[in-house]
């Protein structure tokens, strides 16, 4: 009886999602997001389905459900950071060969009497169909950390060069784990179409 009742849920949520009212389309987006992955099947058929011009919206449900969080932002005490930027790029290396160019510039502050240090424990880029992992070490092992003065607000860019394996116009996320004094928090940044630098 409750997974009869679950899909009459989802199936609602679907029909809303498909119609033309914004708020009602957000509200069910919002909805389905926070069902997980118990409702991606369902979203996802949906989408296999839907006239192109409403597929983003399926297709952006499908990202912040296995981006695993729609957190942009995060305090952690004292400390605060965001992911203020993202862009993927689709251009070509020295050698003419095309590569994709993910970069995510993130904003942090601190207003404690002590310096933060803040890691990338892990990081990953989401398409709806595809997802590969994003390094977070250097060649030698060393992590991806930077380290904030008190009060003095500071920016930082991840750049990470991908293969060329998804076609401008893909739309898709990055999503990141990190780490400030042993407290984990995932972050995404907001759902990016790659673009084709001429």
């Amino acid at each position: 009886m409750g997974s009869a009742a679950t899909l009459l849920q989802e199936a609602d949520l679907l029909k809303k999602l498909a119609s033309d009212d914004e708020k009602e389309q957000g509200e069910a987006g919002d909805a389905l997001v926070r069902k997980g992955v118990s409702a991606r099947l369902a979203v996802a058929k949906a989408w296999d389905k839907a006239p192109a011009e409403k597929k983003i919206r399926y297709e952006d449900v499908l990202l912040r459900i296995d981006a695993g969080t729609d957190q942009t932002s995060a305090s952690l005490g004292q400390f605060s950071i965001r992911i203020q930027d993202v862009a993927f790029v689709q251009e070509l290396d020295r050698e003419g060969k095309a590569q994709l160019r993910l970069k995510v510039v993130f904003d942090g502050s601190t207003i404690g009497d002590d310096a933060v240090t803040v890691t990338l424990s892990k990081a990953s880029f989401l398409l709806a169909k595809d997802r590969m992992p994003l390094l977070v070490t250097g060649s030698k092992g060393e992590t991806f950390s930077r380290k904030f003065d008190p009060m003095v607000p500071k920016m930082f860019d991840y750049v990470s060069i991908l293969p060329p394996r998804w076609p401008p116009g893909s739309r898709g996320v990055a999503v990141f784990e990190i780490d400030v004094a042993g407290k984990k928090q995932s972050l995404r940044s907001r759902i990016a179409v790659i673009e084709k630098k001429e």
